[in-house]
Parts: structure tokens; C-alpha cells; sequence
């Protein structure tokens, strides 16, 4: 998962201004989160929306900003915003290039800020990935249950085998404490 701030963007326009590709594409960036917030602002809940389908317009602008930042960046003194900015861009770039139906766009907007964000929903399919490329992997936690869910969304497959072990823990020892006066209500 990655995430932008529209801050963190906007911020650059003024450190940018000497390089008008840069600033351009920066600035294309800025009208960007202002077109989402536009577009969403009409909507029930205008503090946030997430959709499953990535805008076409959004890899395009980020590819431009990236190529402009890196551009400057090999051919100017290192501006560690600047540099943080890359690689934010690398990181949504890099999670925007496995975008698919286990990946969903999200958008928040605080009083002074928007953050926009590409998550992973369903790692499984990236995990099973990455665990075929070793010869084994050992998961173990006490609070995987039920194991053969675990098992699926953890990438692997009906034939890999499970165990589960009792616990060493004398079950007089267990406490269970209930803090009811903590609000865990969504809002």
C-alpha cells in the first residue's frame, strides 16, 4: 500500500518554481487532488470515498512527476523533500502497476489535508507469489484461527499442511478484561 498527501505537494510548488516541467507537472498533480475533491465532495460522506476501479488519469501524472523529480534530483543539489516526494511517487507507481480487483483507491480528507491512498485488500495472491519463490515458509502465531482461512488469505495452498499445537500457558493464568467505556464506533 502507498499513499499521497496533497500537502506534501503543494508544499513543492514554491521549491519548484525555478523548473517549469517540474512545477507543471507538480502543479497538474495539485489541480488533480482538487478535482477529486470536487467530484467527492458532493457525495453523502464528502469526508472520504474508496472505489475499486484506479483512474485512468492518475498512473499517467504520477509517471510525469516522477520523471521530472528524477530528472531534477540528478542534476541539482538533493532537496530531501524532494527526494521524499520520489520516492512517495515510486511507492504508488510500484503498488499502481499490481492494481486489480484485490487493490482498492481510497481518499480522506482531514481539515487541512488529502491523502489519497492505494491499498491492497487481499494480499494472497502477492504472498503466494513471494512464498513460491523460497523452497518453504513457517507461519506461526497464536491467534491464526481458523488455520485453513489463514492458510488462503496468506497465499497458500489445500495441500500445504497445518498444525496446530496447544497452547503451553496454564489456562488458570487466563484474563480476560473488558474495557467497555472505550468507543470503538466508526465515524
Amino acid at each position: 500500500s502507498a499513499h499521497i498527501d496533497r500537502e506534501q505537494t503543494r508544499s513543492l510548488l514554491a521549491t519548484t518554481a525555478a523548473n517549469t516541467d517540474l512545477y507543471q507537472s507538480i502543479n497538474d498533480l495539485c489541480n488533480y487532488f482538487a478535482a477529486i475533491e470536487s467530484h467527492w465532495s458532493s457525495t453523502a460522506n464528502a469526508q472520504s470515498w474508496a472505489d475499486t476501479e484506479l483512474p485512468t488519469d492518475l498512473i499517467p501524472l504520477l509517471e510525469r512527476c516522477l520523471h521530472e523529480t528524477d530528472r531534477v534530483l540528478k542534476h541539482s543539489e538533493t532537496s530531501t523533500d524532494l527526494l521524499d516526494f520520489y520516492f512517495t511517487l515510486s511507492n504508488l507507481l510500484r503498488v499502481g502497476e499490481y492494481f486489480d480487483e484485490h487493490h482498492v483507491i481510497y481518499a480522506e480528507k482531514s481539515i487541512h489535508d488529502l491523502r489519497l491512498h492505494l491499498y491492497c485488500v487481499d494480499p494472497s495472491r502477492q504472498l503466494y507469489e513471494a512464498l513460491r519463490r523460497g523452497n518453504s515458509a513457517v507461519m506461526f502465531s497464536a491467534t491464526l484461527t481458523p488455520l485453513e482461512y489463514f492458510r488462503d488469505l496468506l497465499g497458500g495452498e489445500e495441500h500445504d499442511p497445518l498444525l496446530s499445537l496447544p497452547s503451553t500457558f496454564p489456562v488458570k493464568n487466563l484474563q480476560v478484561l473488558v474495557a467497555d467505556q472505550i468507543a470503538t464506533t466508526f465515524h
